[in-house]
């Protein structure tokens, strides 16, 4: 028995090596599905062909074909795969002589396939017989957007394909919105159909919240929802002020405030009130005197305007001076400066209660005509006086401002501006300072700072590094001292006087287009970098006519640029300058009185942002 068990043995693996060493085309047709993964996309079609051949090709070529999942994709027997939801599915062929089955993996996407859906409304409430459309929004856009509608309760209410409802019974029911291209995407509107709808809130219109006396005003109740009840009951709280009728007119009696009420009368509790302010358009609610405070030179005349409100009101006004010997008003409104002094010129209204008023200030324009000392002795009688003569020069440079505000040449607004640069204009002259050893001036022509002099002004200098930002050039008073080239002492500043400060060219001061662009622009703006040549051309400045300078304007020429202050007379045959140098000793900050043929070769030019 052991024998022929061994026997059956040896010959069972004689069989398997026999078989194993037979041709492939021996082990029977085998059925070939290429490629072996595919991925496709609904958007494209529902249906693909795919093909599968048979090996050895001497071999019957017909297949038989099957699908793992029917509810994602079917194949029929000519390998044509119809697809029906996204996911993944496998389609497989095999020789119909035999073999195994070839596999082709395929996932299933939908790029049209909605993922969200928004409904017109998530619930309603319809008057029996009434209707309403539901609308669906599919996103995200360019999806399909066909979506399906039906009605849990068809005797409540019925839908159209369009979704258009129809309230057939009272009572509650949903409308139900699936997508067909996902029909897992559903969404459910609550219906609520009645025979009576009260309104949850009433609305106004028109939203007008004020009238004229004698007007008239048509308003109406709009309920919330629209289907509601529209009745409503109309009340006024004052009718001396306005009436309501029944039918919302509304009519405007006396000026004042009123409140208009609504009610509703399928529901007392759903009201709502509409403030109105009446106004009479003939009462006058304010008088102003636009132009604000003046300032007139004596013998200076000047109209002025009255505003006043409302514009339907009566517009005639009756002026009055506080005191009409320093300022007297006309009954036209002119007024005309008399003498040194202020008054207060009063406009009041018809109604003899409602005024506006403002302040004058009447001066004499008396420009003054001694420019200060460059240099004194230094005594503080002398500095005192020198200081005292720098500042009536100021006061006559900000009186020259005030009268072109006065006369309507200047705003108050440009005024202020051109100021801020006399300020910085002369906190650099009005500067006293004095050296305990001679300091050469920078243009080495052999003159020196004294010691027993006080000089007025930051002295000029070009430096060096011309008009690179790291110049020396730009220097101002806080600069001078947190840079420690000058210190107080007493009343007055001290030179230090160290290697590099105060010593041959490189002291520490400004030259002629530093101070004037300083003024104009400060320290930190790349303009202040200009020099006299960049000044005259820049477009940052326009090109005036010399008889319209005003404090702050500029004369400048190739080489040399100077603050105009003021022509000291009408005839304008002089004027008032300050400078940074100009040529002449000592070279320092200085104010100067000229002949105004002395800058015929030079231009006058404004900064551009200034009135023109």
């Amino acid at each position: 028995m052991r024998r022929v068990l061994r026997n059956a043995v040896i010959l069972c693996l004689v069989l398997v090596i026999a078989l194993g060493t037979l041709p492939a085309s021996a082990a029977g047709p085998q059925a070939v599905l290429k490629p072996a993964s595919l991925k496709v996309n609904l958007a494209d079609g529902y249906t693909l062909k795919l093909n599968a051949s048979v090996t050895p090709a001497a071999a019957s070529q017909e297949v038989k074909w099957k699908t793992s999942s029917e509810k994602y994709a079917t194949v029929d027997q000519n390998g044509l795969v119809t697809f029906k939801r996204i996911g993944t599915v496998t389609i497989s062929a095999k020789a119909i002589e035999g073999g195994t089955w070839a596999n082709c993996k395929i996932t299933i996407k939908d790029t049209l396939r909605p993922t969200k859906m928004i409904l017109s409304a998530a619930s309603k409430t319809l008057l029996l017989g009434t209707q309403y459309t539901l609308t669906a929004e599919l996103l995200p856009a360019g999806t399909v957007g066909s979506v399906t509608y039906a009605c849990s309760k068809a005797a409540v209410a019925s839908v159209d394909p369009d979704g258009t409802i129809h309230a057939k019974a009272e009572g509650e029911c949903e409308i139900r919105v699936r997508s067909t291209r996902n029909p897992s995407l559903h969404k459910t509107m609550k219906l609520k159909v009645t025979r009576y709808l009260s309104p949850s809130k009433l609305l106004i219109t028109p939203e007008d919240k004020k009238m004229n006396v004698g007007d008239t005003l048509q308003l109406q109740a709009v309920p919330v929802p629209d289907t509601a009840s529209d009745e409503v009951i109309w009340q006024s709280s004052n009718r001396q002020i306005a009436t309501v009728t029944e039918d919302g007119l509304v009519t405007a009696h006396a000026a004042g405030s009123v409140r208009i009420r609504a009610t509703s009368k399928a529901k007392k509790k759903v009201a709502t009130v509409r403030t109105i302010k009446v106004s009479d358009p003939y009462a006058i609610t304010s008088v102003t005197i636009p132009g604000g405070d003046q300032y007139l030179c004596t013998g200076e005349m000047k109209a002025l305007s009255v505003k006043v409100k409302p514009a339907t009101a009566y517009q005639n006004v009756t002026w009055e001076s506080s005191d009409p010997s320093a300022v007297s008003v006309s009954d036209t409104g002119v007024i005309t400066a008399n003498r040194d002094g202020v008054s207060l010129i009063t406009a009041t209204g018809a109604n003899g209660v409602t005024k506006g008023s403002i302040t004058v200030t009447a001066y004499t324009a008396t420009g003054v005509t001694i420019a200060p000392e460059h240099t004194t002795p230094n005594t503080e009688s002398a500095i005192s006086a020198n200081l005292k003569k720098i500042d009536d020069v100021r006061l006559s440079a900000y009186q020259e401002l005030d009268r072109l505000v006065a006369a309507g040449r200047l705003t108050a607004q440009e005024a202020a501006a051109r100021r801020n640069i006399l300020i910085s204009a002369f906190a650099d002259a009005a500067f006293p300072w004095y050296t305990e050893q001679k300091v050469k001036y920078w243009n080495k022509h052999g003159a020196f700072f004294k010691t027993d002099r006080v000089y007025y002004g930051v002295p000029y200098t070009q430096g060096k590094g011309g008009d690179n930002p790291g110049s020396k050039r730009r220097f101002n008073i806080a600069k001078l001292l947190s840079g420690g080239h000058f210190v107080k002492s007493g009343d007055i500043y001290r030179a230090v006087n160290k290697t590099g400060k105060m010593t041959d060219v490189t002291y520490c001061g400004s030259d002629c287009s530093a101070f004037v662009s300083m003024c104009i622009w400060g320290t930190k703006s790349s303009y202040s970098y200009m020099k006299s040549g960049a000044i005259l051309h820049s477009t940052i400045y326009s090109t005036i006519d010399k008889a319209d300078l005003k404090p702050g304007d500029l004369l400048v020429k190739n080489g040399h640029v100077v603050l105009f202050l003021y022509y000291t007379g009408e005839a304008k045959h002089q004027m008032m300058i300050v400078e940074q140098g100009g040529g002449s000793e000592p070279n320092t900050v200085a104010i100067r009185l000229r002949n105004t043929s002395y800058y015929n070769v030079y231009k006058a030019r404004r900064r551009r942002s200034f009135q023109q």
